[in-house]
């Protein structure tokens, strides 16, 4: 009572908490709770604990409602229980002072004209009537935000408040957009309403809608909850929202809504588990059935087999295409081998015919036709050398099914993206020797990846690029995982003693191209963080490996026209090729100039070469196949090098370039003739003939001339000629 009257006059300092624990300590030591009749002759219920408190906690809910003068002064003295946790002092259930508070607070912000009961804080019965009341009050009065807040505060459900706002909202608002309804769902969302209520609300208010959009909006959310909770009546809502999608008049757009992005990762389980939808059949019309293959073929078309699925158990109808499908995924599986084929399944893999502008699923090919590569395709492989176990039991040969697989793809006419992925994750299983489920189930596919490429797996070009098509591996990734298998291709080559660097068992001089297709139109990116790479390793002073990594990244640049990135490594080659020079590392030179392949850009190499006498470099083993290298070389000599014959001789006779040779004989045999006839001409004035009038030239037996002669024979392979209409004979003697 002392603290109930401090409290009165306004005392709320905390050295009150004193008198409470004091009467917690009394307390303690009084008798163990029991039941206490109304009528106790013995006064004994003084003693007794639970009397004493709920005796207590009434005076505390009477001084609460008729000690204070004005409403605001009562939240002060609530505030004081609030902070001194008034609580802790019984040991007894007590009421919710912040809660109280809470609510005694909003309606004194709100200034309703409510008049709050505050001594029903003892009993809870009264309790929540007095707050029902309140929220019943402000419901009447259309205030459904206040009473929402209000309910909240006290931890009292809502529904019914929500519920009259929509009643209301809907009574007034004669057109509905699909805003309308997702606003309201997201007000259900906002204040936790169970499900199943959700659900019902929804179809009782179709009932009173004849809009067809309206009435597939409203399914759509009711589908979004059951099938998200997985309630009782799940499948009946969603044969009614494809009922109402089937009977719109404009389903344009429609249809992107209800498509699902979940997937399955093993198919014979998943269709056991569509046999508890119940199967309707008969149930379309003939306008109904149209919409239902539409929606059928552009399920297909997105990759959605799984709506396809359902759709096809809930209506009792199929299609080809969907059964080509489940026959793809039962053969990757091991749920049907090639050689178990049924009459109806056999009779898929005969629609060749009858498909037009079917797509074949089989991934472009990285190989060139005129290259023999060491890594074969898997489909070449012969069925009794490579097998893959699928399942515990099962052992199926893979070549057989990889071609019915790519059978099946040519024969559909929906659903290629499907069969598609399909056929590259089951190329995967067997390149890697696994099982399908497992690549289907794989969360981190660059990390199973690169795993692959370190055990050696079979077909590594072909491996990376089904990982690409079928995980949508970002360029970034690409980049980073193309790299690193780069950098450690060329470190291996630059200690090892072989003259062609290998990486996937391809050749990066030939077959680089083909690795390049791994990033159609991103080749910049691999140039950029290659040529930086490159940068690196100058420190490390492995010029082996620089000069591969600027051969490389300038292939990344030349297959995206890159001029800006193709300059970049012109210069950097300049400046390499001037440190090369510095260490006379010759070979790396041509290395560079050959597999950079700029020969106009980079004529440094040339002089740099002739004039170390290393020209004869350009024309080690090999070089002869490189075109670029033989017009250049000869371009070179003709420019800088015009008098250098024996030199042009030697390149033109490595490059098999006769024509070229024969050039240079046949001027060099004229040079020779004019200058042994000049001389005959002299000769004959000296014994008074007119040379001009002779129908010969004669020639004096001189050594000089005989030397002469000799060499005209042989660059003519003895041969007569005529040469300016005047003809000569020899007499040589030899003797």
């Amino acid at each position: 009572m002392e603290f109930l009257n401090e409290t009165i006059r306004f005392n709320f300092d905390a050295s009150l908490q004193d008198l409470l624990q004091s009467f917690k300590k009394k307390i303690t030591y009084w008798r163990s709770n029991s039941y206490i009749s109304e009528i106790d002759h013995d006064m004994s219920y003084f003693n007794n604990k639970l009397w004493i408190q709920n005796t207590a906690i009434s005076l505390l809910s009477m001084t609460l409602q008729y000690g204070f003068r004005c409403f605001y002064d009562q939240i002060l003295f609530l505030r004081f229980l609030n902070e001194i946790d008034i609580s802790q002092y019984f040991l007894t259930d007590f009421p919710d002072i912040r809660t109280f508070l809470k609510i005694a607070e909003y309606i004194y912000e709100k200034r309703y004209e409510i008049t709050f009961d505050l001594s029903v804080i003892s009993n809870k019965t009264k309790y929540f009537n007095t707050i029902n009341s309140y929220i019943n009050d402000l419901s009447k009065r259309e205030l459904y935000e206040e009473a929402l807040d209000l309910a909240q505060i006290a931890n009292v459900p809502g529904d019914f408040i929500i519920f009259k706002q929509l009643e209301s909202q809907f009574e007034n608002t004669q057109s509905r957009s699909e805003g309308f309804w997702k606003k309201w769902n997201q007000i259900f969302e906002k204040h936790n309403i169970a499900p199943d209520t959700i659900v019902e609300i929804y179809l009782k208010f179709i009932q009173r809608i004849k809009d067809k959009n309206e009435i597939f909006t409203i399914l759509k959310l009711a589908f979004n909850w059951t099938n998200k909770y997985k309630l009782e009546d799940n499948y009946d809502v969603e044969k009614e929202l494809w009922l109402s999608y089937f009977q719109l008049d404009d389903n344009s757009g429609k249809l992107d809504q209800l498509i699902s992005n979940d997937v399955f990762t093993s198919f014979p389980e998943y269709s056991k588990e569509l046999e508890i939808i119940p199967e309707c059949y008969n149930v379309l019309n003939e306008m109904e059935m149209e919409n239902f293959e539409k929606a059928i073929e552009y399920t297909l078309n997105n990759g959605d087999i799984i709506t396809a699925l359902r759709l096809e158990r809930i209506f009792g109808c199929t299609s080809t295409d969907l059964n080509i499908l489940k026959l793809c995924l039962n053969l990757v599986e091991g749920a049907v081998l090639p050689y178990q084929l049924t009459a109806r399944q056999r009779l898929l893999l005969n629609r060749r015919n009858n498909v037009k502008g079917s797509a074949n699923i089989r991934r472009k090919n990285y190989i060139t036709p005129n290259r023999i590569s060491s890594c074969a395709s898997v489909a070449s492989m012969t069925s009794s050398t490579l097998q893959l176990c699928l399942n515990d039991n099962v052992v199926t040969p893979s070549h057989d099914t990889l071609e019915l697989l790519e059978m099946l793809g040519d024969n559909l006419k929906s659903g290629n993206s499907l069969a598609s992925k399909i056929f590259k994750t089951y190329r995967i299983s067997v390149n890697l020797q696994t099982k399908y489920k497992t690549i289907l189930e794989c969360k981190q596919p660059i990390d199973m990846l690169r795993k692959a490429l370190e055990d050696n797996c079979r077909n590594k070009l072909e491996v990376v690029g089904d990982f690409i098509d079928i995980f949508r591996l970002r360029k970034e990734e690409i980049v980073d995982l193309l790299y690193t298998e780069i950098a450690t291709a060329i470190a291996q080559y630059s200690v090892s003693k072989m003259n062609i660097c290998f990486l996937w068992d391809l050749n990066l001089d030939l077959d680089f191209n083909l690795i390049l297709q791994l990033l159609p139109d991103n080749c910049s990116l691999l140039g950029f963080k290659l040529y930086y790479g490159c940068n690196n390793e100058f420190t490390t002073g492995n010029m082996i490996t620089v000069t591969e990594m600027l051969i490389r990244c300038h292939d990344c640049f030349t297959a995206d026209c890159n001029m800006e990135g193709i300059s970049m490594v012109l210069k950097k080659c300049k400046s390499f090729a001037s440190m090369l020079e510095g260490m006379q590392d010759y070979n790396l030179m041509v290395r560079l100039l050959t597999g950079i392949a700029r020969y106009t850009e980079m004529t440094y190499i040339f002089h740099t070469l002739k004039q170390q006498e290393q020209f004869e470099l350009l024309l080690r083993k090999g070089s002869r196949k490189d075109g670029g290298l033989k017009i250049a070389l000869l371009e070179y000599l003709r420019k800088y090098c015009p008098d250098d014959v024996e030199l042009y001789k030697i390149v033109a006779l490595h490059f098999f370039l006769f024509s070229e040779i024969a050039e240079l004989w046949e001027e060099e045999a004229l040079k020779y003739t004019r200058r042994i006839i000049a001389l005959a001409k002299l000769e004959m004035q000296n014994y008074r003939l007119n040379p001009d009038t002779e129908p010969y030239v004669l020639l004096v037996n001189t050594e000089d001339n005989k030397k002469v002669l000799r060499k005209v024979l042989v660059s003519l392979f003895f041969q007569l000629f005529e040469f300016e209409n005047v003809k000569f004979i020899l007499f040589l003697d030899y003797g």
